[in-house]
């Protein structure tokens, strides 16, 4: 039977609000299981599940970039290669679940990334790397952390304990460490709690919630959590109203300043309601892509402009970028150009600035 195969490095249709939009996945499927997980609940993917990452493509193209120096100008993610962007691994899959003991995929590219000097973020909710060959020289990582006790949704995560001694295992060798608070589960994810426990760790993220709409299991996790389903809106996935959102994020950002940690908020309508200019946190990334909208909103404000993103920009926006999007989102759009200015100025982009709910009755009590 001929080896089903996947590409496992791509630019993401995110990158107007991600300033890390390469997307390395070493797996297109995750043993997590986490019931919450719009991953699993929408099968991404549906694309077979056994594949394995064609590493033989990744390799030629790193030659091309790095070793021949040959770039294609109108290829977005060959110019973010070239330009040295980090690696995001793990945002659909996690690249330490245990069938890398297996299967090693992670290791064979993680091997091929180092000859490079390819630098990495992980985000991990296990509670090892194995035997990846990994340095703080060239990796960080973000462990994702809903509670601090086990909980019934992560139905094949690692203890609460042991990710936590992973935790300490990863400080002690020297790699920066951020926690994301992803999900924000209300009336479990206890943000202080959390924060007091992993006192070393670089930076915070938090984004609430997000559930596929009929998905089964959604009824337990709305009582569990304290709400209604009325509480939630269809944005694609179903999210907490930013009412609801913006009103706990005022007393969690609290938290953050009392302990003076570095934060962000990573829901797509209140990036600016973090202190850093990625999501990710500033101090884990070595380099990223500065037109993303929350980079833009806190160097120039709420009203920046097209014209702020094309000065920041002008490398990307002759990239092709129409392939990363369904047909009814390319609206005849094939570059970065293209697409910002057929949607920059729309409410409903996430990149606009338009999109940023702000609750002006309650600035004062924020900032």
């Amino acid at each position: 039977m001929e080896q089903k195969l996947f590409i496992p490095l791509k630019v993401s249709s995110k990158f107007p609000i991600c300033n890390l939009p390469l997307r390395l996945d070493t797996y297109n499927n995750c043993t997590h299981q986490c019931s919450y997980c719009f991953s699993n609940n929408r099968q991404i993917g549906k694309r077979n599940l056994n594949a394995s990452p064609n590493i033989h493509w990744l390799k030629n193209k790193f030659k091309k970039i790095y070793d021949d120096g040959n770039v294609n100008k109108d290829n977005f993610l060959e110019v973010l290669l070239k330009n040295r962007i980090t690696l995001h691994c793990g945002s659909q899959s996690d690249p330490f679940q245990p069938q890398e003991l297996v299967y090693h995929n992670t290791r064979d590219i993680v091997d091929l990334c180092n000859q490079y000097n390819q630098k990495i973020l992980f985000s991990t909710k296990n509670d090892t790397y194995y035997d990846v060959p990994l340095t703080p020289n060239l990796h960080t990582f973000q462990l994702s952390v809903s509670s601090t006790s086990d909980f019934d949704f992560e139905v094949n995560a690692p203890l609460f304990k042991d990710r936590y001694d992973f935790y300490q295992r990863l400080i002690q060798e020297g790699f920066k460490v951020g926690i994301r608070i992803q999900p924000y589960i209300p009336s479990i994810s206890d943000v202080e709690d959390i924060v007091t426990k992993f006192d070393e760790a670089e930076h915070f993220t938090v984004e609430s919630i997000k559930l596929v709409p009929g998905a089964k299991i959604n009824r337990e996790l709305i009582e569990s959590m304290g709400l209604k389903e009325d509480d939630f809106t269809n944005m694609g996935l179903l999210n907490l109203k930013p009412e609801i959102r913006y009103s706990l994020y005022i007393s969690i950002i609290k938290i953050f300043k009392k302990y003076d940690v570095s934060y962000s908020i990573a829901d797509n309508d209140l990036h600016y309601l973090g202190n850093n200019k990625c999501c990710c946190g500033d101090n884990l990334i070595d380099n990223s892509t500065h037109f993303c909208n929350t980079e833009l909103l806190h160097t120039i404000g709420k009203n920046y402009t097209l014209n702020d993103v094309f000065n920041l920009s002008k490398e990307y926006m002759d990239c092709k970028c129409s392939s990363l999007f369904n047909s009814d989102r390319r609206n005849g759009c094939v570059t970065f150009k293209d697409y910002y200015l057929d949607r920059f100025n729309r409410s409903s982009s996430t990149f606009s600035p338009k999109f940023q709910y702000y609750d002006f009755m309650f600035q004062s009590r924020l900032f």
